[in-house]
């Protein structure tokens, strides 16, 4: 198969707004708790996956920090919290399941053998700068080209379902617009757990989708085992289960001749099943330690110690949408795909992947303690920039004789890119921060 230059060419584009990942400092609160929990890991046991025992000693120099295991040590990272007056994490299980550190774990015997686990600071990197050292801090590649990996493999994938499914034109806008998102830019650079769920969250839906669309059930048995990791990565990732029900229920074309047991088949069954058995072992040890499936760390005066906290969890609840389209304005092209014609199963695909984690996010600060951090958000902007890149790939198609329209289309599209990548390359690069500051 030819290689796709113009593919290529933004492919390499989203590697270099992304580099950032290999020599920003990563001493923010969950890239430590990330990378603590990979080395509590490498006994293997999930009854180690907590922050219990983990020390913090600083190397010579301006070198940064390394993680070790200590009950003993006078820098255990839970008295430090406690200085700061935070307790949630004291538990004896980390609140999101383990799959990120396992992969950090899995990296870390691959490419930093007999190494510890260390992390950069924002005294290393400026102590660096200021002596013209190179700003890649090869210590931590290991952990910090992961998330990196899962944004660019999200891009391949939009890609090919687009090539695939829809079409060529699509394809470039649709990764082209992903490339460029501010969210998934400061994800990719961050020792996080997001873009390896929303990889894992489009693999799920798209391999959902062919399952049905090609009858086939080991297609949908992978669509299971994507579902899965995904959980595995993040527990929110569940809302993959009301997702896969809509469109199931889509597909389930209701007429007198047929019931409405009809709309459990064989695949469905499997699909849940699978995804059951896969994720049991980690709801099932939160049952023996909480008495519940699902554990979410709490505290409540966590908005008095971090202004940040008190800033998300205060959030209106339009938070999401109004961000996004902040971040590009192109994007609100997605709400115009029900007046073009592309395959109704996949407008229907598009339009429940990019609105139900959008839509239970806005709801869920109003019944549980959640932080609506815009980050949370990345499974759905996969969906929203195909919506996005399709109708604005039609609107080129139907207008490509009119050629002023073709130059204002341009110039628009090139000013929301614009401020897209001004955005991320302003708040990652040079603030150096672990939220970009939309409106709301």
């Amino acid at each position: 198969m030819a290689i796709d230059l113009k593919f290529l060419i933004i492919l390499v584009f989203a590697l270099l707004l992304r580099i950032a990942a290999f020599y920003i400092p990563h001493d923010g609160w969950d890239q430590i708790y990330y990378t603590s929990l990979a080395m509590k890991l490498d006994t293997l046991k999930l009854s180690d996956y907590n922050l219990r025992d983990v020390s913090i000693k600083e190397l010579s120099g301006a070198g940064g920090r390394e993680i070790y295991k200590s009950s003993k040590s006078p820098n255990d990272l839970l008295h430090e919290q406690k200085r700061y007056g935070l307790y949630m994490y004291d538990e004896p299980l980390f609140c999101q399941p383990p799959g990120l550190s396992f992969l950090i774990k899995i990296s870390h015997d691959l490419l930093a053998q007999g190494k510890g686990y260390v992390y950069s600071t924002h005294r290393a990197f400026y102590y660096a700068k200021k002596r013209h050292f190179p700003y890649f801090f090869s210590e931590e590649i290991y952990k910090s080209i992961i998330p990196l990996t899962f944004s660019l493999l999200t891009i391949c994938l939009v890609y090919w379902f687009s090539v695939t499914y829809i079409n060529l034109p699509t394809a470039y806008f649709a990764t082209l617009f992903l490339a460029v998102n501010p969210v998934d830019i400061m994800s990719a650079s961050k020792v996080w757990t997001d873009t390896m769920a929303s990889f894992f969250f489009a693999l799920t839906l798209i391999l959902f989708y062919m399952a049905y669309k090609k009858n086939n059930v080991f297609i949908m048995l992978l669509s299971a085992l994507a579902c899965a990791a995904a959980i595995w990565t993040r527990t929110p990732s569940l809302f993959l289960i009301p997702i896969v029900f809509f469109i199931k229920l889509y597909y389930f074309e209701l007429s007198p001749r047929k019931s409405i047991w009809e709309l459990v088949d064989i695949k469905i069954i499997l699909f849940l099943l699978a995804v059951f058995t896969l994720t049991l072992p980690w709801f099932e040890l939160n049952v023996r330690l909480f008495g519940s499936p699902m554990h979410i760390a709490n505290q409540k005066n966590l908005g008095d110690l971090f202004p940040f906290v008190y800033y998300v969890m205060h959030r209106p609840w339009y938070t999401y949408p109004v961000n996004i389209f902040c971040q590009n304005p192109l994007w609100v092209l997605c709400f115009f795909i029900p007046f073009f014609p592309i395959d109704r199963q996949i407008r229907f695909l598009l339009c429940v992947w990019s609105i139900t984690p959008i839509l239970i996010l806005s709801l869920l600060p109003r019944f549980a303690f959640v932080s609506i951090e815009d980050r949370y958000a990345l499974p759905s902007y996969p969906a929203i920039c195909l919506a996005a890149g399709y109708v604005l790939s039609q609107i080129h198609h139907r207008y490509n004789q009119v050629r002023w329209v073709g130059i204002v289309l341009n110039i628009l599209t090139g000013l929301s890119i614009l401020l897209s990548v001004i955005i991320a390359v302003y708040y990652v690069y040079y603030k150096m921060v672990d939220c970009i500051p939309f409106p709301c």
